[in-house]
């Protein structure tokens, strides 16, 4: 169907290394397969230069939410958000906008409650 953005977090409930690099690859190569327009949003803080050449574009993290999500998808194939460690409230909003989540976690015991947690 045309028109159907989807939109795809990559979340973890502690720090775990490659997350971001994940994620920013992940659009990247849904916008170089696709030949779409792909957008990515950063809530990390980590990435503060993304070049044109990643053939995606970078929208402001302070601008994400709900209503605005449903603006941006009206332009885009896909929408991938590097979301923020932690499971406070707004963080768990971003997992319920969107369409599919990618977890991230290490294998340390403790990091293993955490993401347990964050699931139930």
């Amino acid at each position: 169907m045309k028109g159907i953005c989807k939109v795809i977090s990559v979340y973890g409930g502690t720090p775990v290394d490659g997350k971001t690099e994940y994620s920013l690859n992940l659009a990247a190569a849904i916008a170089k397969v696709t030949g779409k327009k792909v957008a990515f949003a950063d809530f990390s803080g980590k990435l503060s230069d993304i070049s044109a050449e990643a053939g995606i574009d970078v929208l402001s993290p302070a601008e994400i939410n709900q209503d605005t999500l449903e603006v941006y998808k009206k332009s885009y194939s896909h929408i991938v958000i590097n979301a923020r460690t932690g499971k406070e409230e707004p963080v768990r909003d971003m997992m319920t906008y969107s369409d599919s989540v990618h977890f991230f976690v290490d294998s340390v015991a403790e990091n293993l409650k955490i993401a347990r947690g964050v699931l139930e």
